[in-house]
């Protein structure tokens, strides 16, 4: 009778996890004596190292003891018979898709280490099919290894074992929080898209390339906000009128290069103007279908510098030009207008009939009456 160590991983040994490979074999515990020979019934039997195959079948024939010391692991497809059996082993993960709990094969479910593969598989029942792609506690795995490259959506199997579940990944690690993604608003776990609100705040949107930080309203959200226009959450250069739902009354501004025009023609602050064809007053918060009179347009001429002629709320000057476009009316200058005398409303040249009226001197006069419509003895 004689005490054997098994060691594939000494200097020396087949590095195999044979236990019918002599090589393996040796006659002291620290692995300096190589055996040269198998044990047998008679003998004592040490296990120093993972035991994975048996080519010869020498564990089915039985020792007289067995140990295993605690990075000792015998795998469930070895057979040893033995008289004794002593487990010191501390090992408590996985070989080969299988599980151990101090080296005893077990009904484990959850994420751990594989020997035979070098990675992280995910046990059900202590089985595991290799290594594991997927989120485990917060942490996402491609192959069995931490990935932290990994950004979007997974399962995470330690929160919901069903896989069910879509949690987010940031950098390999769940993300915790409230975020965006393509538009639409997540919470941790993102189980759903929010309800849509009008809550205000900054969040990065992972759904685009490379992430970046929108102002969100609710989903995608296009309009002003604060004294900036947005589509579909970005700033943008948007030139017009829009609502604006800052106040909470949601009122309309005029926007040039998406930025709102501050006590110049906000008619929510007491201002009214025209844009492309249709006057807008702060009376109605909106198109005024009732203003008959001379405003800047800002949507034929942005700089609002030029006055218009709006019957009804719409522009004339639209219908003075067949192909649809205006012909802004001239007001004299501040500069021009001298005490005691009478001016009349002038236009720029254009191809037509030049209907004359009386009164004293102006630039080129018309009767607005008749370009109206009126009769001809109706003077404007």
């Amino acid at each position: 009778m004689a005490l054997f160590y098994f060691n594939d991983t000494a200097s020396g040994a087949a590095n195999n996890a044979n236990l019918s490979d002599p090589l393996n074999w040796w006659m002291d515990a620290g692995w300096t004596i190589p055996a040269g020979e198998l044990p047998g019934i008679p003998d004592d039997v040490v296990i120093d190292s993972i035991v994975s195959q048996d080519s010869m079948g020498i564990g089915a024939v039985g020792f007289n003891s067995l140990t295993l010391d605690s990075n000792a692991l015998i795998v469930e497809s070895v057979t040893i018979n033995t008289s004794s059996f002593t487990n010191n082993s501390t090992i408590t993960e996985g070989y080969n898709g299988v599980h151990y709990t101090n080296g005893i094969a077990d009904s484990y479910t959850g994420l751990d280490y594989d020997y035979y593969y070098g990675a992280y598989c995910l046990y059900t029942n202590g089985m595991s099919g290799g290594p594991f792609t997927g989120g485990y506690d917060f942490a996402y795995y491609t192959a069995g290894v931490f990935d932290p490259t990994f950004l979007g959506f997974a399962p995470d199997y330690g929160y919901d074992p069903t896989g069910n579940t879509p949690w987010f990944f940031v950098n390999g690690s769940a993300y915790n929080g409230t975020f965006l993604y393509g538009g639409s608003y997540w919470q941790f776990p993102p189980t759903e898209p929010a309800s849509p609100d009008w809550g205000l705040d900054f969040f990065t949107d992972f759904g685009v390339t490379p992430p970046i930080v929108r102002l969100c309203f609710y989903n995608v959200y296009s309009g002003g906000y604060g004294g900036q226009h947005y589509s579909y959450g970005l700033p943008d250069n948007f030139t017009g009128f829009d609502t604006d739902p800052s106040d909470d009354t949601l009122p309309v501004y005029f926007y040039s290069n998406g930025t709102r025009v501050s006590g110049v023609i906000n008619y929510d602050a007491g201002m009214s103007c025209g844009y492309n064809g249709s006057y807008y007053s702060w009376q109605v918060n909106g198109p005024d279908p009732t203003f008959t009179g001379f405003a800047s347009d800002y949507g034929y001429d942005p700089s609002g510098t030029v006055a218009f002629l709006f019957v009804g709320g719409q522009n004339l000057g639209a219908l003075w030009n067949g192909a649809g476009f205006s012909v802004p009316i001239v007001l004299p200058s501040a500069a021009q207008v001298q005490s005691g005398v009478t001016y009349y409303i002038g236009y720029y040249s254009q191809t037509g009939t030049l209907v004359a009226s009386s009164g004293s001197s102006s630039p080129s006069a018309l009767n607005l009456g008749q370009l109206i419509g009126l009769p001809s003895f109706i003077q404007l």
